[in-house]
C-alpha cells in the first residue's frame, strides 16, 4: 500500500474544492464543552475557550467557499456551551441535533425549546417524551437523526418508508447519525 502524505491529502482536498456539489454539511460529536450553570464565569470561561474550534471550522468552510447548510451534532450536545455556538458560527443552516449517552433526553428538548421551539431549522430531542428520532429532508436528501436510547424500529420504518415512495432512487445517499 501506498504512504498517506500531505500532498495527497491535499490533491484530495482539492479536487473537492472545485467539484459541483448539491449540499454542503459538517458533522460533529460530543460538543459539550463542560462548565456550569448558563450565564456563570465557568461557562463563559469554557465558551471563550472552546468556542474557537467551531469558529474554524466555519472559517475554513468558507475559505473553501463551502455553503454550510446543515450541521449535524452526533450527540452530547447539552453541555454548558448550549448548541448556540453552532448557530453562531453556522447562522443559515439546519441544525439537526441527536442525544448521545451524556444528554438527559427530556432536559435536552427542555433547554432547546427556550431559544428554538418554533424555529423550523433546529431539530432536536422532543421535550415531553425525550425521544430524538428525527427524519427530515434538507436539499431534498433524506436525514435521519437516531436517538441513543432507543432507535430500532424508528430506523427499520423509516428507512421502509423511504424506500416505498414513488420517486425513491437506490443510488441517492440517506445520511443517517446516531451517537
Amino acid at each position: 500500500a501506498e504512504e498517506m502524505t500531505q500532498e495527497k491529502i491535499d490533491e484530495a482536498n482539492n479536487a473537492y474544492d472545485s467539484a459541483a456539489t448539491k449540499l454542503t454539511f459538517i458533522s460533529m460529536s460530543d460538543t459539550e464543552f463542560g462548565g456550569g450553570e448558563e450565564g456563570t464565569d465557568t461557562t463563559e470561561a469554557s465558551y471563550n475557550e472552546k468556542n474557537y474550534r467551531l469558529k474554524a471550522v466555519a472559517d475554513w468552510a468558507a475559505s473553501h467557499n463551502f455553503d454550510v447548510q446543515a450541521v449535524l451534532d452526533n450527540g452530547d450536545v447539552v453541555g454548558a456551551n448550549s448548541p448556540e455556538m453552532n448557530a453562531e458560527n453556522f447562522p443559515d443552516a439546519t441544525m439537526l441535533l441527536a442525544s448521545g449517552n451524556h444528554d438527559i433526553p427530556t432536559l435536552f428538548g427542555t433547554v432547546m425549546d427556550i431559544n428554538h421551539k418554533d424555529d423550523e431549522k433546529w431539530f432536536y430531542p422532543d421535550a415531553e417524551t425525550g425521544k430524538g428520532n428525527i427524519h427530515i429532508k434538507i436539499n431534498g436528501y433524506d436525514f435521519i437523526s437516531l436517538d441513543y436510547w432507543d432507535y430500532t424500529d424508528f430506523l427499520k420504518t423509516t428507512l421502509e418508508e423511504i424506500s416505498s415512495t414513488p420517486d425513491y432512487d437506490p443510488t441517492k445517499p440517506i445520511f443517517i447519525q446516531t451517537h
